[in-house]
């Protein structure tokens, strides 16, 4: 039940247009764990859904999303990543069973249960 709700908050998250959020909506434990989690952390812009808060950020250079339920606890984290971040057999199986197809977005997913990765790729 756990992975269902993890995958379907990166799916929501994803597949939706990111909007800015009124930041006052956004509970004080929310954005202070936040500030705890993600220390430093630039462009912090705020979107509030019905089952989850997302932050969407960057982190020493690196584009990520951070998502909390109405508690203020962290049910997961997505960060972009490149190619080179695979590992060399990541890389072997994607090439033998998607010929053809180049990666054009790669995105890996951290949460209590769960680490993922999701590629977008084009023939």
């Amino acid at each position: 039940m756990k992975k269902l709700l993890i995958a379907t908050v990166l799916a929501i998250s994803l597949a939706t247009a990111s909007f800015a959020t009124d930041v006052n909506k956004i509970s004080y434990t929310v954005k202070e764990n936040f500030k705890k989690d993600f220390n430093g952390a630039e462009n912090v812009e705020w979107t509030a859904k019905k089952d989850f808060i997302k932050a969407s950020f960057v982190l020493d250079g690196e584009r990520c999303n951070a998502f909390y339920d109405d508690n203020g606890n962290q049910i997961g984290l997505c960060r972009y990543i490149t190619m080179n971040d695979l590992s060399l057999g990541a890389k072997r199986t994607i090439a033998k069973k998607y010929p053809g197809y180049k990666i054009t977005e790669a995105i890996e997913f951290s949460g209590p249960q769960e680490n993922a990765i999701y590629l977008s790729a084009e023939n």
